[in-house]
């Protein structure tokens, strides 16, 4: 009989051990040490607005120099759901496909304490040729501009676990983007002789950024993070060099200033 009893009492104890087990043994998301790869910015709504400052300064054919100030400010909102759309380098009217838009790899490292060090990147490349043809005759094939852009942004953050499985995560940093394009064009000087022009445009933005996200771990070392973030830009400008110069009279100052918020979620492997 105590047998019996001694034995029910080792069965429930063994039971009750390895259910526990898992639970004890599983890693909350902000343990120090943790390592979050995730991939950003590939879902959300975004609101962009880009204001494009101008000062152009020529010569006014009598000595002195004319000036003249141009604004734009555009605002877009977009909706992307495992995508992103163009426009901010295409066309100055739109903003859509801006620095906040750019899907990210991002990496995290839990240091102490729930704090955090890290950041994402982000770098893209593309370059092709254009071929016209009238009435089915082959024309001259032409190359497109050669395009390179990078997004740099560091953070730190802190995470709030309320479970193992769910945290709140705010990040706080500074987001560097510079984009450049170069090509060749031919045109006419003032000789009518054919000149090539080599021309490399170069655009840089840098935001301050804050985010809200929240880190839920449906599965263990899986994590959806998603939340509100701010990226309120502080400088940015455009720099156009021309080798050699179609227009040696005139000189143009070129300021833009990017800002975005919204809503953005990713995906993260969790280590």
């Amino acid at each position: 009989m105590r047998r019996g009893i001694w034995f029910r009492v080792m069965l429930v104890t063994i039971v009750c051990w390895l259910y526990a087990t898992p639970a004890f043994a599983q890693k909350g998301f902000a343990d120090d040490g943790r390592i979050v790869l995730g991939a950003e910015r590939i879902t959300g709504l975004f609101f962009e607005k880009l204001t494009i400052t101008q000062t152009v300064t020529f010569d006014d054919g009598t000595g002195g120099t004319t000036t003249t100030d141009v604004e734009v400010d555009a605002s877009t909102t977009t909706f992307a759901v495992f995508g992103t759309s163009t426009g901010l380098l295409g066309a100055a009217s739109s903003t859509a496909g801006g620095t906040s838009m750019s899907p990210r790899l991002a990496l995290d490292v839990f240091v102490a304490s729930g704090f955090s060090v890290g950041g994402a990147l982000t770098y893209v490349h593309s370059e092709g040729t254009t071929e016209s043809s009238i009435d089915g005759a082959s024309g001259d094939e032409e190359d497109q501009p050669t395009f390179n852009g990078l997004v740099l942004a560091p953070r730190v953050g802190f995470a709030v676990p309320l479970s193992p499985s769910f945290a709140i995560w705010p990040r706080a940093g500074i987001t560097h983007s510079i984009y450049w394009a170069s090509a060749e064009d031919q045109t006419i000087d003032d000789e009518g002789n054919e000149i090539t022009v080599e021309e490399t445009q170069t655009l840089s933005f840098t935001e301050l950024t804050l985010e809200g996200m929240v880190a839920v771990t449906p599965v263990p070392n899986v994590a959806v993070i998603f939340g509100p973030f701010l990226e309120l830009g502080l400088t940015g400008s455009v720099v156009t060099e021309s080798t050699p110069d179609p227009n040696p009279g005139v000189e143009q100052d070129v300021d833009w200033k990017y800002t975005s918020y919204g809503l953005t979620g990713g995906i993260a492997v969790v280590f």
